[in-house]
C-alpha cells in the first residue's frame, strides 16, 4: 500500500493510441441553480436545502442519481456524485467540487444503458484505431459503476471482447474519477461514473 504515490506507464516508439469515454447517464427533471456552495459541499440549491432536491425525486440522495453539472464547452455531463448529506442542513457532499451558481440536474442510468456505454466506450476506441491491430488495452471503470451495475459488473468487460477478441491483454482497474479525451485530439479532463478504453497498437502511430 503506497499513498501520495503516483502510477506512470511510459511508451516511446511508432505506438498509435487511440480512446474511448462514454458514462450512459442522461439528465432526469428540470434545471437547477445552485445557490450556495463550498468546494465539493452544496449548500443551497434553488435557495432551498440541497438535499431537498433529491427528496423532490427520490427519498434520499443516493450515489445512483448523480449530479449532473451543465457545462457548454464539453460535450458529455460533468457528474459528481453525492457522498452522504447533512440531515441538520440537508447539505450535500460530493466527491467533485461544484461551483456556486452551477445550473445541474439530477442524472440517471439504467444497468442496460450503463453496459451500454462501456461498449460505446469501446467501439470508439476500435474506430480510432483505423484498422491497425490492437495489441493491448487499458480499461477504466468509476467505482459507482460498478456499485450500480452489481451482478452485471462483468458485463463491462465482456463488451471489450466482443470487439477485440480475447487474446488481446488487458488490464485496468476501477477508479474515483477518470482522466481522458472527449474527442479524437482533444484535451484531456476530468470525469465520473465513466468507461474509459485505451487501445495500443504497435503498427504504427
Amino acid at each position: 500500500m503506497t499513498s501520495d504515490a503516483v502510477v506512470l506507464l511510459t511508451l516511446h516508439g511508432s505506438v498509435k493510441v487511440s480512446v474511448g469515454l462514454a458514462t450512459g447517464y442522461t439528465p432526469l427533471g428540470q434545471p437547477h441553480k445552485v445557490t450556495k456552495a463550498e468546494g465539493a459541499v452544496v449548500h443551497q440549491i434553488d435557495n432551498r436545502p440541497a438535499a431537498d432536491l433529491y427528496a423532490d425525486y427520490l427519498q434520499q440522495p443516493s450515489i445512483f442519481y448523480p449530479l449532473a453539472v451543465q457545462d457548454e464547452t464539453r460535450k458529455s455531463l460533468v457528474l459528481s456524485s453525492p457522498l452522504n448529506f447533512d440531515a441538520d442542513t440537508g447539505a450535500l457532499h460530493l466527491v467533485n467540487p461544484v461551483a456556486q451558481d452551477s445550473v445541474v440536474q439530477l442524472s440517471t442510468a439504467s444497468r442496460q444503458e450503463i453496459v451500454d456505454a462501456a461498449r460505446n466506450a469501446v467501439g470508439q476506441a476500435a474506430a480510432g484505431m483505423q484498422g491497425n491491430t490492437v495489441d493491448a488495452a487499458l480499461l477504466y471503470s468509476c467505482a459507482g459503476r460498478r456499485a450500480t451495475l452489481g451482478t452485471r459488473t462483468v458485463e463491462e468487460y465482456e463488451s471489450v471482447r466482443t470487439i477485440i477478441g480475447q487474446d488481446v491483454p488487458t488490464v485496468g482497474f476501477y477508479c474515483y474519477g477518470e482522466i481522458g479525451p472527449e474527442t479524437v485530439d482533444g484535451p484531456s479532463l476530468t470525469h465520473t461514473n465513466a468507461f474509459v478504453a485505451v487501445f495500443l497498437s504497435a503498427s504504427g502511430a
